[in-house]
This record gives C-alpha cells, sequence and structure tokens, in this order.
C-alpha cells in the first residue's frame, strides 16, 4: 500500500471520514469541529468547509446524490450542509424526504426511539442503517448491541438485543456482505 496524499488540515484529532456515493469527495471531520471537503479527482484539494458545529464531530452521512452531508457533534447538535462547499442549511425542510445512502448518525428525528427513558447523549456510540431490510443496529456504553426497526420513531421497540463479549464501549458498527451481517468493533 503506498500513500497517494499526506493532508494535515487540523491540529485535533480526525473523528469520522466517509467518500461521497459518487466517490468525488471525501469528508473529514474532526474534534476542532469542522468537517473539510476534499476533491477526490484534484488529488484531494480541500473544497469546501462545514464550519458551524458547536463541538467535534462524532458522525457524517452523505445524501445518496452527493448534494448533502448531515453531521452529529458532542455537543447534539445535528446540521446540513449543501455539497460541496459546505454551505450550512438553515431550513430543514430542505432535507425532508432526503435519502441518505448511509446512516451512521445516533441524532435525528428517524432515529430518535433508539434513546432510553432519562439517557445522556454519549451513551449510545454507534448505529448503522440497512436501508433494503429497513433495520438499525446500536451499540452502547453498557456493552449492549441492539436491533431496531429504521427508521425508529418510538422508543423502547428493539427488536433483539445482544450483549457483546468485547469491552463495554461499542464503537463502530458495521452491516457486511450484502448488509446481511453486522459487526461490532470495540
Amino acid at each position: 500500500m503506498t500513500e497517494v496524499v499526506h493532508i494535515k488540515d487540523r491540529k485535533e484529532v480526525i473523528h469520522e471520514m466517509k467518500f461521497s456515493p459518487d466517490a468525488a469527495y471525501l469528508a473529514v471531520g474532526s474534534n476542532d469541529g469542522l468537517v473539510d471537503i476534499y476533491a477526490v479527482a484534484q488529488r484531494y484539494k480541500k473544497v469546501g468547509e462545514c464550519c458551524n458545529s458547536a463541538s467535534f464531530i462524532t458522525h457524517l452521512d452523505w445524501s445518496l446524490d452527493s448534494k448533502v452531508l448531515q453531521t452529529n457533534d458532542g455537543a447534539g447538535g445535528r446540521l446540513f450542509y449543501r455539497m460541496p462547499m459546505g454551505k450550512l442549511i438553515v431550513n430543514t425542510e430542505e432535507v425532508k424526504g432526503q435519502r441518505w445512502a448511509s446512516w451512521s448518525c445516533v441524532l435525528g428525528s428517524e432515529v430518535s426511539g433508539i434513546w432510553p427513558k432519562y439517557s445522556n447523549l454519549a451513551e449510545i456510540n454507534a448505529v448503522d442503517a440497512n436501508h433494503a431490510a429497513a433495520v438499525l443496529v446500536t451499540g452502547d456504553d453498557l456493552g449492549l448491541v441492539k436491533l431496531y426497526r429504521f427508521p425508529c420513531l418510538r422508543k423502547g421497540l428493539h427488536l433483539f438485543s445482544y450483549s457483546c463479549v468485547c469491552s463495554r464501549f461499542i464503537l463502530p458498527l458495521l452491516f457486511l456482505f450484502y448488509f446481511i451481517y453486522w459487526i461490532p468493533i470495540s
């Protein structure tokens, strides 16, 4: 494996990275509270920046058409940006009904049912949706992996709950092999 390009635009840790579905852009979220957008075909030239988060970036997802990026941050914010420039979308009505290429964000009305009563924003660490099967898997601080219907609008409607034999904190969760299997990574 060889390094294609080396970029250091941020001082803080990179927390989340995803290529756009059309493979034209790379979004990189950092603990600086910023998301940098790089154009792949231009040797990863920086073409945009999302700079409205109040805290570090925890999750991000691209729309299916690669025109919108949604982010979650450590302060509990969910923001939407127009791509590739990173312009904040103030009117959230513009993104209603938006189809997402992936779903890893833990905040939003689509996943409001995953949060237990009296939980804090740091309790659920990871989610991943299988759009085709309409299911969502979550990983939390107690080492539990839960399976829900997606979207999950009402609390307490998980289908299955599994106790993980790995560490207490479930970090990324990924559906693999055509979205049939999932694996917790801790």
